[in-house]
């Protein structure tokens, strides 16, 4: 029967040259026949529903053959030696396969596998090496997981349905030629299932926005700076200071009447002078009153620690016993007070003077109360030095 099937081949040879193909499907046969290893110009073979239970060692010889079916059979089993043929196109579907071997990575030049309809669990790693395979079939089998080593392949058609498969790894979002993915009849959680049903497109941005969430970390995250807070620079008598936002440029116009006339920023207008001046007295007689608070602070902080004074409860005989210098030294400073006292109802009276002087708009008056402003700021200096004189005598009698 052999080799009236051989003889048949020969003659079939002769019609479809160059291309030397054997179909031997829908048969019986529960082993290949070895004289068909024994062909060595065979370049397909296909032996489609049959009963074979094993491909045996003698294949090794038709180092031609690039096709070969052997669905719809009972192999339970790869062997190793099978891919050290080269196959471009190998279709082992509907057997009973539990596993792939490792050895499937030395067939470089496979371009197409089926392997769908049977009992495998787990795809080796080594799938990844298989950089010719275009087309993949995988469904209907017991995967509960894709081996990230498939996104480096150049797949153009994925088929893993009707599997278990929850998840789809963001890193085959690196799978650019893909054109078909099939996923069918999979308990999908990432991509949710309402997204798979919309197609690839949908199903790659989802992959691309989970990819970035994983590669985001918190140090880009656009977050507040904590770091020191710079102290402002200190304030001079430059128009900058006090008009950052303005432009101060030889063409900036400042104090131009309808811009006929230009001022250079060395020639300032008679306003910007006295605002100038208001803001300069301002900043000095601030820090006047912060020397004042602070001088009546000290004073009250002297008395308080003083054993032989008690305001509270006063006591005759000690009052007797205070000696001359004491009480020149209370004296002087009840008088010291009242002077701070005037200088702070001065400060009052010119910021009232000032409010009149923003509703007034009189050059003179401006001029007057500046140089009074000036008069006053020597005044409080003059105290400051006598306050702080009185202080480090009283230190120097204790």
């Amino acid at each position: 029967m052999y080799m009236y099937l051989l003889c048949l081949v020969k003659v079939h040879w002769k019609l479809i040259q160059p291309w030397l193909c054997i179909y031997l499907s829908k048969n019986r046969f529960t082993e290949i026949p070895p004289e068909v290893c024994l062909f060595a110009p065979l370049e397909a073979l296909n032996l489609y529903h049959n009963c074979i239970k094993a491909i045996p060692e003698p294949i090794v010889n038709l180092q031609m053959l690039t096709y070969l079916n052997i669905s719809r059979n009972l192999l339970s089993t790869l062997p190793k030696y099978l891919f050290s043929l080269p196959l471009r196109v190998l279709v082992v579907s509907n057997n009973k396969l539990g596993s792939v071997p490792e050895e499937i990575g030395k067939a470089k030049d496979l371009m197409e596998l089926d392997i769908s309809c049977n009992e495998i669990q787990v795809l080796p790693s080594q799938m990844g090496k298989l950089l010719a395979l275009r087309e993949l079939n995988i469904r209907r089998n017991c995967l509960q997981v894709l081996p990230d080593e498939l996104s480096d392949l150049p797949l153009i058609r994925l088929d893993f349905s009707c599997n278990k498969i929850t998840e789809i790894p963001t890193s085959y979002r690196k799978l650019r030629q893909l054109q078909h993915i099939i996923l069918d009849n999979n308990p999908m959680q990432s991509p949710p299932a309402q997204i798979c049903l919309k197609g690839k497109v949908h199903i790659f941005k989802y992959l691309n926005i989970q990819a970035c969430r994983m590669d985001k970390k918190p140090d880009s995250l656009d977050l507040p700076s904590l770091g020191k807070r710079c102290l402002p620079p200190p304030l001079t008598d430059s128009m900058e200071d006090f008009y950052p936002s303005k432009n101060h440029g030889p063409d900036s116009g400042i104090g131009s009447d309808n811009g006929d006339k230009r001022l250079s920023t060395t020639e300032p207008s008679d306003d910007d002078t006295v605002s100038l001046h208001s803001q300069v007295s301002e900043t000095a007689r601030d820090h006047s009153r912060a020397d004042t608070h602070s001088l009546l602070a000290k004073l009250d902080c002297s008395k308080v620690d003083q054993d032989p004074y008690d305001f509270i409860d006063p006591n005759q005989e000690e009052e007797g016993t205070l000696s001359e210098g004491d009480a020149q030294q209370s004296a002087s400073f009840v008088s010291c007070i009242k002077e701070l006292e005037k200088v702070l109802n001065k400060s009052h009276q010119t910021k009232d003077k000032e409010n009149w002087k923003d509703e007034s708009g009189s050059e003179k008056e401006h001029a007057e109360l500046a140089e009074e402003e000036e008069d006053e700021l020597k005044e409080v200096l003059d105290l400051r030095k006598i306050a702080v004189q009185l202080l480090q005598q009283e230190q120097q009698n204790r």
